[in-house]
């Protein structure tokens, strides 16, 4: 009788110690029961790291290669056996598993597993109670990787709580470490820290990527190189952490947590954070308006509710001796209505000179529903989730063919990215309002500066166009007269 003809699998378990060791050590055992057997190994296949957690075959066979290889040796039935450690190392998901046994089975090819192997090596026709218990066994190690993954996040979720760190530690940090090598908390690097905080001020002062990097000539990025805009954003990424917060699943939006740590010194205070924050704000809903003039971007059409931005090249004037000169304007780009620098400069002095010594009585504002499209958008979030677990479980039980499963997955993934992007930016908006509620602090912080600030504006109009976006509003209303108000 000639020899087996074998192909061996090889896949890395997430927890190796209980789920068959090393790849060396799976490819060694198969090896082994080759041998013992007398058969011939046509090829060694293994899955690189942890990465098959796919669940349609055909994303299996476009991302990793040694599923391309299975699929053309059981097409071209170049083999006998499929030798492996179990049936839990052929995928992740149950799907995977099962078709990848599907496939052998149609083409007469045993799947050996040395965890339990077979009393002989001849393929038999199994029925259908035998592909269930194969289905079920599918089931336990899929059961088995979900626990692991619960394991692991509610772990990550108590480390937050007690202020540690679930992920790496950030940029301007270092571990602090006790008698037994474990972490006990962390400690600012302040060669760095000085860098990070100038980000943030540049930042919070309206800044733009590229001249934030004109400022940065000579500081070393955390890769040690220059930095580039992308370590810029992810910096300004963690600016709650750089406060001493600590976030657990920051760009995820089911059980999202931040909590205040005692372990972790803050490198900037809660007055730059909070400025950090309602900047970030405005720039994710499209706010500001690009430009280094005084004004650009600081007041608004109420006709079409857009920011107005600053040209001088409205026309040519006259004065009364003769010369020509420019006068600058605001204008919508959408209605075309403008108003004059000087007619702006005019009125906000009027406005900062009539404010009263005292904060006016604050009047009841009306409920902006924030936080109500939050509740809706997370009730529509986990609403997509179980279409999308409904969706999972018709296919596995075979009620939907793979093409209409497919469909139904993609259009359900984006209706979900889109509901996490909308999430994103209603919490952000939560976070500017909540810090822009008008206060004694800030109503005396603008009535003292505010005048300065006008005459400050010829020199320095990135800061004051800033410091406008941060305290006051202004309106071009539909009857041409502007509106100053106070956030």
């Amino acid at each position: 009788m000639a020899p087996k003809r074998f192909v061996s699998w090889v896949a890395v378990s997430s927890r190796p110690q209980l789920d068959g060791g090393s790849p060396t050590d799976q490819r060694e055992r198969n090896l082994a029961h080759v041998a013992k057997r007398g058969g011939t190994l046509i090829a060694d296949l293994e899955v690189p790291g942890q990465s098959r957690s796919y669940i349609e075959y055909e994303e299996a066979k476009r991302q990793i290669e040694a599923y391309r290889q299975l699929d053309a040796l059981i097409k071209a039935q170049a083999f006998d056996v499929l030798i492996c450690y179990n049936v839990g190392r052929l995928g992740r998901k149950r799907s995977l598993i099962t078709t990848v046994i599907d496939l052998c089975y149609e083409a007469g090819i045993l799947v050996y597993r040395t965890s339990s192997p077979p009393a002989s090596l001849e393929f038999t026709r199994k029925g259908y109670s035998d592909l269930l218990i194969e289905a079920v066994e599918s089931a336990t190690f899929q059961n088995e990787v979900d626990q692991l993954r619960e394991h692991h996040r509610t772990g990550m979720i108590r480390r937050t709580k007690r202020g540690f760190l679930p992920g790496n530690v950030p940029f301007g940090y270092v571990k602090v470490f006790d008698d037994k090598g474990k972490v006990k908390s962390y400690k600012v690097d302040e060669a760095k820290a000085e860098t990070i905080r100038r980000i943030f001020d540049l930042y919070a002062a309206g800044g733009q990527y590229e001249a934030i990097l004109s400022k940065l000539e000579g500081s070393l990025s955390p890769s040690g190189k220059r930095f580039t805009i992308g370590g810029v954003k992810r910096i300004l990424e963690r600016v709650w952490q750089y406060c001493g917060y600590i976030e657990y699943n920051r760009r995820g939006e089911r059980e999202f947590i931040r909590v205040k740590s005692a372990i972790l010194p803050p490198i900037i205070d809660e007055t730059l954070l909070q400025r950090v924050v309602s900047e970030q704000g405005r720039r994710a809903i499209g706010e500001i308006v690009q430009g280094e003039l005084l004004y650009s971007g600081v007041v608004f059409c109420t006709r079409c509710n857009r920011r107005m931005a600053c040209i001088t090249n409205a026309g040519r004037h006259r004065r009364d001796d003769g010369t020509l000169y420019t006068q600058p304007i605001v204008r919508c780009d959408h209605c075309k209505r403008s108003v004059t620098w000087r007619r702006l400069d005019r009125e906000l002095l009027t406005w900062f000179e009539s404010l009263p010594q005292e904060m006016p009585p604050a009047e009841e504002s009306e409920d902006c529903g924030l936080q109500a499209e939050h509740d809706r958008v997370q009730s529509a979030i986990a609403g997509i989730e179980r279409a999308q677990a409904r969706a999972f479980d018709a296919y596995i039980r075979e009620l939907t063919d793979e093409l209409t499963y497919l469909d139904a997955k993609k259009r359900l993934e984006g209706e979900l990215g889109a509901l996490e992007d909308r999430l994103h930016l209603v919490r952000l908006q939560i976070a500017q309002e909540a810090h822009r509620k008008p206060t004694v602090a800030r109503y005396n912080h603008v009535r003292e500066v505010g005048s300065a600030m006008l005459a400050l504006g010829k020199g320095k109009p990135a800061t004051v166009n800033a410091w406008m976006r941060e305290y006051i509003r202004i309106e071009l209303g539909e009857d041409r007269k502007l509106a100053v108000s106070m956030y």
